[in-house]
């Protein structure tokens, strides 16, 4: 799972959010050296059918920041990498504007939206706002989940297939709505529960190449959660690991 894509000060990104176009595509040559890379609908059917394999990957890309069809999409594609995106429908050409800490970095357009099939990006829905949908009333989670899959559709054409949880955060009334809209699958981060909250691995500013290969191996979430409530363990394993430290 991405975000955005270029360099940024450690002010301006205080999430480390952004991913260097240089780290990038050293990911991307990393990933297709030694892995399959897999489209929706593949990594769905295989899923369905038991036959994922930890040697394939499906990437992700979260928020819909201009960089993702500036500077990531045309290595994506030179790459032969599908990639799925997930944008706010309720946002697009306006700015993150849900985070006080960065509230200004430049969202795609509609028209930029439109152009990301073509570098082999499939658009998903990131709810209609970026609003966070656990506990949220039944009307306004219709109009984040159901609203903003028919606004998306009536940009591409097709409606969505994906729809990819604000923060990754989820309860079992949004569950129950992204159902009921029609999506095939949803993602989560942290959390997996079945093909409605598929969790994703976080890659960001302060992966080095180690923590990022490391990052690919299955059950690297319980290795994460063992550090929860213990930062000793996290400040060893990033000095292990080689993990950047930035700001």
């Amino acid at each position: 799972m991405y975000h955005g894509f270029g360099r940024r000060p450690a002010a301006a990104d205080p999430f480390n959010l952004f991913v260097s176009i240089e780290d990038l595509e050293r990911q991307l040559r990393f990933l297709t050296r030694t892995m399959y890379p897999l489209d929706l609908p593949e990594y769905l059917e295989r899923r369905r059918r038991s036959r994922l394999s930890p040697r394939s990957f499906l990437l992700t890309i979260d928020d819909g920041y201009t960089s993702t069809l500036e500077l990531a999409a045309p290595l994506v594609a030179r790459y032969g990498v599908p990639a799925l995106l997930f944008v706010c429908p309720g946002l697009l050409g306006g700015t993150s504007a849900w985070m006080p800490e960065m509230p200004g970095e430049r969202l795609l357009t509609a028209e930029q939206v439109a152009e990301l099939p073509r570098y082999g990006i499939e658009v998903g829905v990131h709810g209609m706002d970026h609003r966070l949908l656990p506990g949220m009333p039944a009307d306004d989670l219709r109009h984040q989940v159901a609203d903003a899959r028919a606004a998306l559709a009536d940009l591409l054409g097709r409606a969505p297939r994906a729809f990819a949880y604000p923060e990754g955060r989820f309860d079992e009334a949004a569950k129950r709505a992204v159902i009921e809209a029609g999506y095939r699958a949803a993602f989560s981060v942290g959390e997996g529960r079945g093909r409605y909250a598929i969790t994703r691995q976080a890659i960001n500013t302060r992966d080095s190449m180690v923590t990022f290969a490391a990052k690919l191996f299955p059950g690297w979430e319980r290795v994460e959660r063992l550090g929860v409530g213990r930062p000793w363990m996290r400040r060893l394993g990033a000095r292990v690991l080689r993990q950047r430290s930035l700001g």
